[in-house]
């Protein structure tokens, strides 16, 4: 998992590949999920929306349509979460990385709600707290 505002120059340029942005867009929290931490594959939020990818296929969504982000049980015996965001007309989107650990999908949607809910473009959550 990479939490960062700027990402280091390999970084972007590996994620430009996969997610280019516009302009007005910075990124806000990155999840790569691939296995050779290559940004293939993950989640990534901007200023303006969520993105949710790999090398195929892209599904977005812009802040402005959340209404909420939330963990979902899938199932209990086995121990399986989704991370759903709810648009506001109460439609369910599924935005799961695959293959992420449940203790890190439980992080993303702590962050991804920290940064929906305070409404703030710019995060540093490498910075500890004094």
């Amino acid at each position: 998992m990479i939490l960062i505002n700027e990402p280091k120059e390999k970084i972007k340029n590996n994620i430009k590949k996969y997610v280019p942005l516009k302009n007005d867009e910075k990124y806000v929290l990155i999840y790569d999920g691939a296995i050779f931490a290559n940004c293939s594959k993950g989640l990534i939020c901007t200023n303006k929306q969520v993105i949710l990818y790999n090398k195929k296929n892209q599904k977005k969504l812009d802040f402005s349509d959340v209404k909420s982000i939330d963990i979902y049980q899938k199932d209990p015996e086995a121990y399986i979460y989704k991370l759903h965001i709810t648009k506001k007309d109460n439609q369910i989107m599924d935005f799961t990385p695959k293959s992420a650990p449940n203790d890190e999908l439980i992080l993303l949607c702590k962050i991804m709600n920290d940064f929906f809910k305070n409404k703030k473009s710019h995060y540093d959550y490498t910075k500890k707290d004094d």
